[in-house]
């Protein structure tokens, strides 16, 4: 099955939500979990209303996620935001730029696309973890 390990990796945004239900950060939680829901949904029946739903919850987490950024900035330690911020530029880089170039999460060999998005799943993970705990 095409898109296997980013349907995996999908299984990570779980951890996210729990993390935020942990630290009561309801709104966090419930994003992440639609976000789980809709990634799943997406890498199982691929179309343009699914792929919409999916983008539309990718953009809240990003929007909720530089909120609690910005809310708890001046408390966190200076590495842990340099570390937040190299994750979402990193996450940028490879979305963004791989789509102009055709490379990482595009890349032309579906195989090397697919194992991108998912570092794309764990490093994105990785960075809102951070805020949390922070």
């Amino acid at each position: 099955m095409e898109g296997k390990i980013t349907l995996l990796s999908s299984f990570i945004f779980l951890t996210n939500s729990f993390i935020a239900a942990h630290f009561n950060y309801v709104l966090y939680s419930v994003l992440f979990f639609i976000l789980f829901l809709t990634s799943i949904l997406f890498r199982l029946n691929k179309n343009m209303f699914t792929y919409a739903l999916d983008k539309l919850f990718v953009y809240a987490i990003i929007l909720y996620g530089g909120y609690m950024f910005y809310m708890k900035y001046p408390s966190i330690h200076t590495l842990i935001s340099l570390l937040i911020v190299s994750t979402f530029l990193s996450v940028i880089f490879m979305y963004e730029y791989g789509y102009v170039t055709k490379q990482y999460c595009f890349d032309n060999d579906s195989v090397l696309s697919e194992t991108y998005h998912a570092l794309l799943h764990v490093i994105s993970s990785f960075g809102h973890t951070l805020i949390m705990i922070s």
